[in-house]
């Protein structure tokens, strides 16, 4: 959603078929700390020895008494409707496909595990807005809390925004209009070029990149 916010669809085509990311070591801390956190969360209380799984456990189990991990959501953006699936290959490749770390129904509240710095100058509103908006059209309410939880071997940094009717109407309406759009997009050089998953075979990144080394 960071590219489509920033102003290009054509990662959406179906005709296009981004290659796997390349895995880099932060990356793969940040998938094994995911997975070592939903563990703990679901075989509770066995959370292991590493202080950022113990400080996680702690935040959430205190907020909440029943937690859902890893939830696949996909979202009709052609009527704003989501359901959960059993994995996200299973949803509909016309759906808007969203897989969220930690939620409660009960409080309406979703949080998406972060493991880089909270001072980091990228904008995570994106995936803030449309994780909120999937809990919130999955449970059919108006109301929604969805944040970040930054996690660190000192503990948990949150933070949160209260996503009211309004919000999530504006987000249901955004979604169809990409979705409207996306089919014939073309590549759009955009401030979010550098997160495209589609990057490495986007025509006009690698007409660019084509002359850098010509």
């Amino acid at each position: 959603m960071f590219v489509a916010e920033a102003g290009c669809l054509y990662p959406f085509r179906r005709d296009v078929r981004p290659p796997p990311e390349r895995e880099n070591a932060k990356m793969r801390r940040g998938k094994d700390l995911h997975v070592a956190i939903e563990r703990a969360l679901l075989s509770q209380p066995a959370v292991g020895d590493r202080p950022e799984v113990l400080h996680a456990y702690r935040w959430a189990t205190e907020r909440w008494s029943v937690l859902h991990c890893e939830t696949p959501i996909g979202i009709d953006p052609t009527n704003g409707t989501a359901r959960q699936y059993d994995t996200k290959d299973d949803i509909p490749d016309d759906h808007v496909a969203v897989v969220v770390d930690v939620h409660s129904r009960e409080a309406a509240a979703v949080y998406d595990w972060k493991t880089g710095s909270q001072f980091s100058s990228f904008s995570y509103a994106p995936q803030v807005k449309l994780n909120g908006y999937a809990v919130a059209a999955l449970l059919g309410v108006e109301d929604v809390e969805s944040g970040l939880a930054y996690v660190s071997a000192h503990g948990i940094t949150a933070k949160s925004w209260l996503l009211d009717a309004f919000d999530l109407a504006r987000q249901r309406q955004q979604l169809r209009l990409w979705a409207a759009q996306a089919p014939t997009a073309e590549p759009t050089p955009c401030a979010a070029c550098k997160w495209c998953p589609a990057r490495a075979i986007c025509p006009a990144m690698v007409d660019k990149e084509a002359k850098w080394t010509a």
